[in-house]
């Protein structure tokens, strides 16, 4: 799905990585399956943070930063005029935003957003975090209190500590491999679907997506690219995110017979980023 202009980076974790202190807390019930995963999968996870740095420092000034993984979907077009809206018309010129496709095991886990659907973080949020607490972060969870902690979690439990939350919307998929057919999860509307692994199926929905929704991004407007209200989002989901309440744009549900859809008022903007 990546251009040969656009700045990405590939990052290979290590596969070793130092024992975790005895005072380290296992989530036995959240980590459910990779509880008891191989060290080489804990070590993957421990060094996540390091990549993320190493992303800011070899690309310091983006606007915003997307985090997926080797086998996510990404819809480019989507994502461009995703962040055109959030740019001029939703975020001011220093809002924060860490926002996906969210979950929530526990209480004690909080909120978060699943790597693997697509991580879109704001560049302010993310030299704000690295300026006041990323280098702390990933020496926690390497080797500290966070070390039997996933990854998902531990960006969200960072960013907790500079004061930004975790926020949901439907555009971004983590589970479209559970979806029959895939459609059903990975939308029009999408702009990243996790877990595709057959590179001929990645490209034959990029190039799908791409014929599909050409004269039709106008529709994307304000009122869709934010950020989906909490109390409306799917946190406990283990299938699709969804917002309840939010039409589609591109697949605008009937009205039953003898109704009248009713339309929301766009919102008014926040601030215009220069």
């Amino acid at each position: 799905w990546a251009q040969p202009s656009d700045k990405v980076f590939l990052y290979a974790p290590p596969q070793a990585c130092p024992d975790c202190p005895e005072s380290a807390v296992r989530h036995v019930q959240e980590s459910g399956m990779y509880a008891k995963a191989a060290k080489s999968w804990w070590c993957t996870q421990r060094a996540y943070l390091a990549g993320v740095g190493e992303l800011l420092r070899r690309h310091p000034a983006a606007d915003y930063y997307l985090l997926v993984d080797a086998d996510t979907v990404v819809f480019q077009s989507t994502l461009h005029r995703m962040l055109h809206v959030l740019e001029r018309e939703v975020l001011g010129v220093a809002d924060d935003l860490y926002m996906g496709h969210g979950r929530m095991l526990s209480d004690e886990v909080g909120r978060f957003i699943m790597s693997g659907g697509g991580v879109l973080l704001r560049g302010v949020t993310l030299r704000r975090l690295a300026a006041l607490k990323l280098d702390d972060c990933a020496e926690r969870h390497l080797r500290g209190a966070w070390c039997w902690h996933h990854l998902d979690w531990v960006l969200a439990e960072c960013l907790r500590e500079i004061g930004v939350r975790a926020r949901g919307h439907e555009a971004f998929q983590q589970y479209v491999h559970k979806c029959e057919p895939i459609g059903t999860c990975c939308k029009l509307t999408a702009v990243a679907c996790h877990n595709v692994r057959n590179v001929t199926t990645r490209k034959h929905l990029v190039l799908e997506h791409a014929e599909r929704i050409e004269h039709k991004l106008g529709s994307l407007i304000a009122e869709w690219v934010m950020p989906c209200d909490d109390e409306r989002f799917s946190w406990s989901s283990t299938r699709k995110a969804s917002c309840s309440g939010r039409e589609d744009p591109l697949e605008p549900s009937r009205a039953a017979p003898g109704q009248r859809r009713r339309r929301r008022k766009k919102p008014a903007a926040k601030g215009k980023a220069t």
